[in-house]
């Protein structure tokens, strides 16, 4: 699957809890990414290690349109959170089959990873990935903050 990885920058905490509370057409997941730099040929598994579900969107989603110009109201106190930042991000369309998403997902961490190289720049070891709920179809994103 071809990926289109893009710099982006969030302006405000996304934040997560696991309160019954929160908004459950999101989710957060983390995982480490085992591969450096130079690893040549680095086996697929390796861009996600150690998966942590880390919690359920704590905001109401915005329904404007540019930059909210306050912060969102938390439903629970913040338990995780993608912090304010620089990213490089990728996102898709999570397949119904079971079995490939893992597959898929460790693509796009690929993908970030590759990325990361061609353009010379340092990410975080942490890998974020978003799950949002939107017209019966699951989207995913992963975001690598740059360092």
């Amino acid at each position: 699957m071809d990926f289109n990885v893009k710099k982006i920058h969030i302006y405000q905490d996304l934040t997560f809890s696991k309160s019954n509370k929160c908004y459950k057409n999101e989710s957060l997941t983390v995982y480490k990414n085992g591969v450096s730099k130079t690893d040549l040929e680095p086996n697929l598994k390796k861009y996600l290690l150690e998966k942590e579900f880390k919690g359920w969107a704590n905001y109401m989603p915005y329904k404007g349109t540019g930059i909210p110009k306050s912060l969102p109201k938390e439903l629970a106190p913040t338990e995780s959170k993608i912090e304010q930042g620089v990213y490089l991000f990728v996102q898709g369309v999570q397949p119904e089959n079971e079995k490939k998403i893992p597959i898929i997902l460790a693509q796009a961490a690929e993908a970030l990873h590759l990325e990361s190289i061609w353009q010379e720049i340092s990410l975080s070891k942490c890998v974020y990935i978003r799950k949002l709920k939107e017209n019966n179809k699951v989207l995913f994103q992963l975001f690598r903050k740059i360092i």
